[in-house]
């Protein structure tokens, strides 16, 4: 009685008998079981421990000895890729960089297609500013004449990288970039147009323009075609004071407003005001604003909502223009009445859409 015994303990075998055979302890001969980050571990003990511990070492040592018995080191100086060699037309010597190099055109052909450069550029295919001055001339009469966007969109890249390469910016460099950006933004090339908006923003730090506002509007309405919040809340937060006066500036920031508040009455109103060309910019995003404005109002004005109101509001410029885009959305007119929408059943047509 009184315990079964003073060596026995709590549990199958006895907490002081774990680990022991026989009343023998053989803690020496077992793995032992350590805990680390919570989970048990077995802890053997491996001979050549040692030996891997210093095989692993011995990869991050700089003195030693890589394929073919050559010492690896680390590059104590900056890569810089050279300009020289392989019949590029580059300046001779050793050392030089895309940033060191003064490159000089001297082709004169007006017209010359865009190519991807691979290397460093050859002066005899490079032209001279005096040369893009006659190629942007042509282009521009070309386009007026043709609109032939693809032919003017590879001459215009092509006058931008000769003037990239020569590291010239100018306000001739400025008059490049904004008649590129113009006609990709009247050509619904949006992917161009950021490209050339991009390096504007950058090019008038340098040489301010008459047309900073103009540009500056176009940037804040693509944010909000991208609804790139980030970026818009930026260039709000840069915006210089005098600026904000500039007509085409004053009407984005009014559109911005609007556009973040819900207030579709004013957007679309703005957008019948839209000053040069933002109005092609508004375009991008206008029919997703007025998919979300169309199901507020059908949410709203249950049981029915004149055709005529809807037109008005959301800046259609006919009715006919207005009921073809309601019925590509599968929008519901009464029966008895095809003046009318009828509010509940479009609900269902707008709840299943989204």
């Amino acid at each position: 009685g009184g315990g079964g015994g003073g060596e026995r303990g709590r549990g199958r075998g006895g907490r002081a008998n774990r680990g022991r055979r026989g009343g023998v302890d053989d803690s020496s001969s077992a793995p032992q079981k350590r805990r680390k980050g919570g989970a048990a571990v077995l802890d053997f003990d491996d001979p050549h421990r040692e030996a891997k511990r210093l095989s692993r070492a011995a990869r991050f040592n700089t003195g030693a000895a890589g394929a073919g018995g050559a010492a690896r080191r680390l590059r104590t100086e900056p890569l810089v890729l050279s300009l020289v060699g392989g019949g590029t037309g580059g300046t001779e010597g050793a050392g030089g960089s895309w940033e060191d190099s003064t490159i000089v055109g001297t082709c004169q052909e007006v017209s010359k297609s865009y190519l991807r450069l691979t290397c460093a550029p050859d002066p005899a295919t490079v032209r001279p500013v005096q040369v893009l001055r006659r190629s942007l001339q042509a282009v521009k009469a070309h386009w007026k004449t043709n609109e032939d966007y693809p032919y003017a969109c590879e001459q215009l890249k092509s006058i931008r990288q000769d003037l990239t390469v020569q590291g010239v910016r100018t306000d001739f460099t400025v008059e490049v970039y904004e008649t590129h950006a113009r006609i990709a933004l009247e050509k619904g090339d949006h992917e161009e147009f950021n490209q050339c908006q991009t390096q504007l923003k950058a090019l008038y730090r340098d040489c301010p323009s008459g047309n900073v506002g103009e540009f500056t509007a176009y940037r804040l309405l693509y944010y909000i075609f991208t609804k790139n919040s980030g970026d818009l809340t930026t260039e709000l937060a840069f915006l210089p004071p005098g600026l904000r006066g500039d007509e085409c500036v004053s009407h984005a920031l009014s559109v911005r407003a609007a556009w973040a508040l819900g207030n579709y009455r004013r957007l679309f109103a703005l957008y019948e005001r839209s000053p040069r060309m933002a109005a092609r910019l508004l375009d991008k995003f206008l029919d997703r604003e007025r998919r979300l404005a169309l199901r507020a109002i059908i949410k709203s004005y249950r049981p029915s909502v004149p055709v005529s109101y809807v037109q008005s509001l959301l800046a259609f410029p006919s009715a006919l223009d207005c009921v073809s885009y309601l019925s590509s959305l599968s929008i519901s007119l009464l029966p008895g009445d095809t003046s009318r929408i009828d509010c509940k059943t479009s609900a269902v047509t707008m709840s299943m859409a989204s």
